[in-house]
Parts: structure tokens; C-alpha cells; sequence
């Protein structure tokens, strides 16, 4: 078989099963780690809740209304998470995907997937449940175990405000894809948020932010700073009586001159901020939720490492 054949089969998307398969060493290694395209068009099996396996199209399947009612059981691609490492043992780059079911309430049971690519599409390896309405606050592969940091309800928790930090481990095993440990460590506060800072990258649900210019938070000791796309910013966060609640201060800024574009984001930034009423976490990302004009929406804020240039002010 010639290289450009190899290359033109790798092409071609053909989705599967979500049924554990033994790991098997490749001869060759060519297209990597299922794409995110590909894994939102998946097929996926072993949700407890269906029978069988659901094919999602563009990120989500519904299935028939239920008996009596007119709700319907939907699966859905977790927005856009997706982990990659080698999670068989076969040197290939493989990939983790989040699943999203409900029937139509308020309850959200999120399922984690192991997809490998195989004969030129994903295959899934294994599913499993990681929790019932759980937020993941961050995940991260080694040594073939996948390790998410979540927060889930815990003892006195409304199902509603999960306030129980814990850790997930999950690995393929010859018994199949398998939660291998869980661990509480702590409960949720405003100090799960310190490290690190967060970049802006969602305005709400389903409105990107700029890429420039950038908003930034940063958290420490009940207080959160950064950028505002114009000016540095400073406010005081305190936490409430349930896991999740938060309340600021009016945040006060620098009062450097910015060209029309910065000086909006700043302005918008900072009346949403002032609003913030709760976070949490979406697939990894800090979610500062707030109320302004009668409306709620959520700020989607995305993990690194703290820069040089970032101080306190």
C-alpha cells in the first residue's frame, strides 16, 4: 500500500461503538487522537439510560418523547472538552470525551467516554458515569489514567449547589473502562479559585469574547484583579451561605485612556462583574454567573499559569 493510500484512509470517519476492546499495538500511526468534530458525531454506548447505542449529529441525539409526556431523553457533547494521551497502552494519542443526558429537567448525568481512532474514525473504548449534575474543575491524563478534580454533592448538598471538592480516577482495565479511585478533599470556596488566572473566553452561554483585548481574573486572598481590556481592576469576593454563592464589591479600576473597542469591553466587563452572584465550573472553566437588567448569563473563564507580568494591585 503506498503512502498517499495510507494517508487518504485515514480520512475517511467511521463511527462505532462505545464496547471495551483490548488494546492492540498499530502499525502505523498516522491522523492522532479523534478530532472534536469527529467525537461530536460519534456513536456512544453504555449510558445506563438507553437501551442501545445513540449516534450524536453535530453534538447531540434525541431519542422518542416518553410515555405520557412529551419530553425527550437527549445525550449531548459536553461544549467543547476533550483530553488527549495514549490511554491503551498502544503509543497512540487516544481521547476523552464528556457526555451530557437528561429527559428534558433539570438533572444533567455526565458520562465520560475513552474514543481511540480506529480504521481511520473513533472508536469507542469504554463509558462510564462520572455523577449526577458534578462540575469538572479541571482534568488532566497520566500515565493512561484519566484524573478530573470535580465538584459533587456532598453530605447536607442540594443536588441544586454541589459543594463536595473530590477527585475522579479513571483507567481502562481488562474489566473494562473504570473508575478506579474517588476521593473527597475539601469543600468549595472561593480559595478553589486562587492559582493560576483565568482568561476570559465567553461573554454568556453562546457569545465568544474577543480574543483581543484580553480579560483576565486573577484570585487571592477574597480578592479577584486583572485586566479589564483597558485598565487594571481590583473588587472583594466573599462567599455565601451555599456552596456557589459569591458577593463582590463594585470593582475599581485604573484610569488609563483606551481606544473605543478596549473602553466597551471594559465597561460591559465590568457591569457584569459587579453583578456576579455565583460560580462554578463548566468543563473545566471558571463560570462567574450574574443577574443584570433582570437577566442572567455566565461568564466563561479559561485556566493558565500565572504570567510575569501579573501582580497584585
Amino acid at each position: 500500500m503506498t503512502r498517499t493510500t495510507i494517508l487518504l484512509a485515514a480520512l475517511v470517519v467511521i463511527a462505532s461503538g462505545c464496547e471495551r476492546r483490548e488494546p492492540q499495538k498499530a502499525s502505523v500511526s498516522l491522523a492522532g487522537a479523534p478530532t472534536l468534530a469527529e467525537l461530536k458525531n460519534a456513536t456512544y454506548t453504555g449510558v445506563e439510560e438507553l437501551s442501545g447505542p445513540a449516534t450524536l449529529e453535530n453534538g447531540e441525539w434525541q431519542g422518542s418523547p416518553l410515555e405520557g409526556g412529551s419530553s425527550r431523553p437527549r445525550l449531548y457533547y459536553a461544549r467543547d472538552f476533550r483530553l488527549t494521551g495514549d490511554l491503551d497502552g498502544d503509543g497512540n494519542e487516544d481521547a476523552v470525551a464528556l457526555l451530557g443526558f437528561n429527559h428534558g429537567g433539570s438533572g444533567e448525568r455526565l458520562y465520560v467516554s475513552a474514543v481511540r481512532r480506529e480504521n481511520g474514525g473513533p472508536d469507542c473504548m469504554g463509558t462510564g458515569l462520572l455523577g449526577d449534575r458534578v462540575k469538572i474543575r479541571d482534568a488532566h491524563i497520566e500515565n493512561g489514567r484519566i484524573y478530573f478534580d470535580i465538584v459533587r454533592a456532598g453530605a447536607g448538598d442540594a443536588m441544586c449547589c454541589p459543594g463536595e471538592l473530590a477527585t475522579s480516577v479513571w483507567q481502562l482495565t481488562p474489566d473494562g473502562f473504570v473508575e478506579i479511585r474517588n476521593t473527597a478533599s475539601g469543600r468549595l470556596s472561593v480559595a478553589a479559585l486562587y492559582g493560576g488566572e483565568w482568561v476570559m473566553k465567553w461573554w454568556d452561554w453562546s457569545e465568544q469574547a474577543p480574543e483581543q483585548p484580553e480579560v483576565t481574573a486573577r484570585f487571592y486572598d477574597n480578592r479577584v484583579a486583572g485586566s479589564d481590556g483597558c485598565n487594571r481592576y481590583l473588587a472583594t469576593i466573599t462567599d455565601g451561605d451555599t456552596p456557589g454563592d459569591a458577593s463582590l464589591t463594585a470593582p475599581v479600576a485604573t484610569s488609563r485612556a483606551c481606544p473605543e473597542m478596549e473602553s466597551g469591553v471594559e465597561q460591559r466587563f465590568l457591569a457584569q462583574l459587579a453583578a456576579v452572584t455565583r460560580y462554578t465550573f463548566v468543563t473545566g472553566m471558571l463560570s462567574l454567573e450574574y443577574t443584570r437588567d433582570g437577566k442572567t448569563g455566565i461568564m466563561l473563564f479559561q485556566h493558565r499559569p500565572l504570567t510575569e507580568d501579573a501582580h497584585d494591585e
